[in-house]
């Protein structure tokens, strides 16, 4: 029977190198060594918890702001206008508009999707196991976006 805490996509390298034996073995004080590693670490979960949310918190200004400001103030006033005797864009039919038009409304996607990962972060659930994937998976998803 495999222990609780023990993974074997995640740790591989230490079922390798401990034996099973003192994975479940017990010190003088009848403590398992995941329940001290919990123990002796859990200052550092509770510290890396509000690092995270800190992190998500100021990382979703951000996407905000670039949302809100660079990517709707460069796409509502369309670039070169309209043309005064027909009504239609100016540069509508040129490929340099149809470019800047994608690449805006990717970046408002990328915006929105890191703003999605990021709220994800803070409703996270922030156990042991979320630190060594799930939460850094997240943060560098939503980092690259808005990149």
């Amino acid at each position: 029977m495999e222990p609780h805490f023990i993974c074997k996509e995640r740790a591989p390298l230490v079922q390798e190198i401990v034996p099973h034996t003192f994975i479940e073995a017990e010190n003088k004080l009848g403590q398992k060594p995941h329940d001290i590693f919990m123990k002796e670490h859990k200052k550092l979960r509770i510290e890396g918890e509000r690092w995270m949310k800190e992190t998500a918190k100021a990382y979703i200004i951000i996407a905000t702001l670039m949302i809100a400001t660079v990517f709707f103030a460069t796409l509502l006033p369309l670039p070169g206008g309209l043309d005064d005797l027909t009504g239609k864009l100016k540069f509508g039919q040129k490929k340099r508009f149809d470019v800047f038009f994608s690449a805006d409304m990717f970046g408002i996607l990328f915006a929105l999707v890191s703003t999605g990962f990021f709220a994800a972060i803070k409703s996270s659930r922030f156990a042991q196991e979320d630190f060594r994937t799930n939460l850094p998976t997240k943060l560098m998803v939503g980092v690259l976006g808005l990149v």
